[in-house]
């Protein structure tokens, strides 16, 4: 149909041409401001000329409000007081039939803490099948990460931490995977939670429902921006406030990020399966670089990239595949003879800068994950094989032009590689999900052993793109038509809505349920189906389905939230915050505290040696309700103990530090 109009009508070939270069050119633009800030180009002279009437009344109220409303400060992260020592919560993952690991993290100002761990088979704890001691400090971040051993497959368990006091934290809820008489397998489908942007509402609303048996989560799971840089919401403020560089910054965001009650919920009740994708390191990262990675202002990028490994493996309840390559988390797990899913990584172990030329020696995933990859789908017993990996599979192309290089488009010749193999093979029921791009798409997989036709649907595989949990989409109302008509293997796409993708996977058939959500900018429990669309057993396929799935074996009972019955009745509480972390101790210049105000207060920084004396003092000024984290410059001072305190001239709260040479 394009093709006739472009032969017919010039003026309206050229329309669509422009369009699509201009959706190329503003395409990671745009992704960079909210939805609700965009503003179409018809509206700006609109926009300009009530702005002219307007200023003199917004300079009255941004002076009258800078002296009138000090202290009606931007809210900042909450902290529950009543989860003390394990603010962070609870949380677990990757569970295969017979371990799972369970997460934790403790907040102390010791040198070390004993945590214990117990996992049970009811949420009372009445029938504890297992516990231990683990040991933590400050080189893991007081983070504690155990890998329970042999469990009984398709068992759900529940598990909770306890510091040497008897204060114990939030119960959770796991599951292991059966290995026989599957006949369903759910999982939710998310990715690309930018906490600027607003309020983790599809968090929340999965957490609400008990038909899931695990989450998969694609990527994205923090954001590096610095303040302003990437999403504005006044009350959903990152930190640390700069671009994640070092292991403290990245440490700070992933705590600031597991004190989010909406993510906080959904881990307490489900385990989850992650991969990364760029923004766990940088924008667009690739092997050896980012797109915002500047070395002479950011160091090496090597450095960064292992800091940001650091942290992941820290606060994500992965298992650590590898011990001599932590940065190899592609693995697969089996669920019986129905699915089998395959993680992959398509970002930092071998990719190779988008912007370099496509080619048969350009790199995605590299020759060792391909190999392993291949082997696994030609291998498998599974009657659907899922791979679940990062980055649009599916070509986006308009007039053969290539409109998105970040995708498997910007190495054509890799994804060749793979599905020839699949072809050779004559592998079925593949299902690729994705993440990525913040918009929700069905896909044919047009790689098949014939030219991919339109009439006849004859793809290799298909592919479900989940959108964002709050992350910005694209709000064009003509793109997804003009997309569609040049992609006929595009079988849907929706460009402006958050939400998740329900799998949901028999004998029969795969299919995808897409969920979205009305707002991010506040908290709000609304939620709809849009669209479901599924592949029937070896057709290979997409088919439009109007009717949402329905799990066949319903979950045991959720654990309830409010169960903490500590041995002891209350715990310490400072009397106007908590420090929730030292960053880095030891150090060596530069010292910063991640602290929590209950109320609007004036703040001083000061440090003391050993002796009581007091060695640097450092104004804060007025300091708003909610989570910080501030550093203080201490380069004169020699290596030493000190004690770094936040004060408001009558209380304090601090931190035990060591500084080195």
């Amino acid at each position: 149909m394009i093709k006739h109009l472009a032969k017919s009508n010039k003026i309206y070939a050229h329309f669509l041409s422009s369009v699509l270069i201009k959706f190329y050119e503003f395409y990671f633009k745009m992704i960079k401001i909210t939805s609700d800030d965009f503003v179409t180009l018809r509206n700006i002279k609109k926009r300009q000329h009530k702005m002219r009437k307007i200023l003199p009344l917004l300079l009255y109220f941004c002076i009258s409000t800078t002296v009138f409303a000090q202290h009606d400060l931007p809210q900042r992260t909450t902290l529950n007081e009543d989860l003390a020592p394990f603010y962070h919560g609870i949380a677990s993952g990757d569970a295969t039939a017979d371990k799972v690991i369970i997460w934790t993290r403790i907040t102390t100002d010791a040198a070390s803490a004993n945590v214990t761990w117990r996992i049970a088979k009811d949420s009372l704890f009445s029938n504890i099948i297992d516990q231990g001691v683990f040991t933590t400090d400050a080189s893991r971040d007081y983070t504690v990460k155990v890998d329970v051993l042999d469990l009984d497959e398709n068992t759900f368990y529940f598990y909770e931490f306890e510091d040497e006091e008897g204060h114990r934290s939030k119960r959770g809820r796991t599951k292991t995977i059966p290995t026989k008489d599957v006949s369903n397998f759910r999982a939710a489908i998310v990715s690309c939670s930018s906490y600027p942007h607003g309020y983790f509402n599809v968090y929340d609303r999965i957490s609400e429902r008990n038909d899931f048996d695990a989450i998969f989560h694609l990527g994205d799971y923090i954001y590096e921006y610095g303040l302003n840089e990437y999403g504005k919401n006044p009350s959903r403020k990152p930190d640390p406030q700069n671009p994640l560089v070092s292991l403290t910054d990245y440490r700070t965001r992933y705590s600031q990020y597991h004190l989010d009650t909406m993510l906080q919920n959904l881990h307490q009740q489900y385990p989850f399966y992650n991969v990364w994708d760029d923004h766990e390191f940088a924008n667009n990262s690739w092997r050896d670089g980012a797109n915002n990675h500047f070395p002479n202002k950011q160091g090496d990028w090597n450095s960064r990239k292992s800091a940001a490994l650091q942290a992941y493996l820290e606060w994500i309840p992965i298992r650590e595949i590898d011990p001599d390559n932590k940065f190899k988390i592609y693995r697969s797990m089996k669920i019986g003879d129905l699915v089998e899913v395959f993680f992959l990584d398509t970002r930092i172990i071998e990719r190779d800068n988008e912007k370099d030329e496509d080619g048969p020696n350009k790199r995605l995933i590299g020759e060792v994950q391909m190999d392993w990859l291949q082997q696994g789908l030609k291998n498998s017993t599974a009657k659907w094989k899922v791979i679940a990996q990062q980055v649009m599979m599916g070509p986006l192309e308009a007039f053969g032009l290539v409109l998105n290089s970040d995708q498997w488009d910007g190495y054509s010749f890799e994804r060749a590689r793979l599905f020839d193999f699949i072809n050779n093979n004559n592998i079925d029921n593949i299902v690729v999900l994705t993440g990525d791009i913040h918009t929700f798409w069905a896909n044919d997989l047009p790689f098949g052993k014939e030219k991919y036709d339109p009439e006849k649907r004859n793809a290799a595989a298909v592919e479900f793109v989940t959108s964002a949990v709050s992350s910005p989409g694209l709000p064009f109302a003509v793109a997804p038509q003009i997309l569609s008509a040049l992609n006929p293997n595009i079988r849907d796409v929706q460009l402006d809505k958050r939400g998740y993708i329900l799998l949901d996977v028999n004998d029969e058939r795969a299919q995808g349920d897409y969920y979205f959500i009305q707002t991010v900018n506040k908290p709000q429990d609304v939620v709809k189906h849009r669209v479901s669309w599924y592949t029937p057993d070896g057709q290979n396929r997409l088919f439009r389905n109007k009717i949402p799935s329905v799990a066949e074996i319903p979950n045991i009972d959720f654990v309830p939230q409010g169960i903490r019955e500590n041995t002891v009745t209350s715990i310490n509480q400072p009397q106007f915050g908590t420090i929730l972390g030292a960053y880095p101790n030891p150090f060596i210049s530069t010292i910063g505290l991640q602290f929590y105000v209950d109320q609007p207060q004036k703040l001083t920084f000061q440090i003391f040696d050993m002796a009581g004396k007091l060695v640097r003092s450092e104004s804060l000024g007025l300091v708003s309700t909610g989570l910080h984290y501030r550093s203080i410059e201490a380069n004169e001072l020699p290596a030493g103990q000190y004690r770094i305190n936040i004060t408001d001239g009558t209380n304090l709260i601090g931190r035990n530090v060591v500084k080195i040479q």
